[in-house]
């Protein structure tokens, strides 16, 4: 039986692409994307919107993401956290928030996102001991942040020596809201195919 992890998307979005949809609009031609990228303004709000998003100065996508609107030096950990924005719907949803610079991200604590994407939270009490008894069951845990964050499975296992991952930084939160809201979007459609079909 899949776990809500297993609808985790692992499509990765380049910021560009993520941009023009946001920014721009969906169905135009590359002239007309082209057209509107060459506008003064922007640059200064695609490095806002992607400041906004993902929790990272302003400073650090202007000055180490690239010149250009490719923003090609951007961590691949940081494109598969687009995916998950985009696959939840949270760019067009907040849209407008997130080109004024008022969307504020969710956050969600390594546990509670565990709870949900183990499917901890639909096990009894004694079926949630067994499994934290379970020796395995913290190296689990750190695979499915480590594959969730796009960060270093070591590194993972310095936020932390149980399921809180206590030591995690506050700034990563954000990125297991996009997750947890992706796997949402990615289960409601493989029921609704599941449904279709039969």
């Amino acid at each position: 039986m899949k776990t809500p992890i297993d609808y985790l998307p692992s499509e990765r979005i380049k910021p560009r692409d993520f941009l023009r949809r946001l920014l721009i609009g969906k169905d135009y031609n590359e002239i007309e994307y082209l057209e509107a990228e060459t506008s003064n303004s922007y640059r200064t709000q695609a490095i806002k919107v992607l400041s906004c998003l993902l929790c990272v100065s302003p400073t650090t996508v202007r000055n180490h993401w690239g010149k250009t609107l490719n923003f090609e030096s951007m961590p691949e950990n940081y494109q598969l956290v687009l995916g998950y924005i985009e696959t939840a719907g949270i760019n067009q949803k907040y849209a407008t928030l997130i080109v004024k610079d008022k969307y504020i991200p969710s956050r969600l604590t390594p546990k509670e996102f565990l709870d949900y994407a183990l499917g901890l939270d639909k096990l009894t009490t004694e079926e949630i001991s067994i499994r934290l008894s379970n020796s395995n069951f913290f190296t689990e845990c750190a695979r499915t942040l480590s594959q969730v964050s796009g960060f270093g499975y070591r590194t993972v296992i310095n936020w932390g020596c149980d399921i809180r991952f206590h030591k995690m930084p506050q700034e990563y939160e954000h990125i297991l809201y996009y997750a947890l809201e992706a796997i949402k979007v990615k289960q409601t459609q493989y029921i609704k195919s599941s449904l279709a079909a039969a």
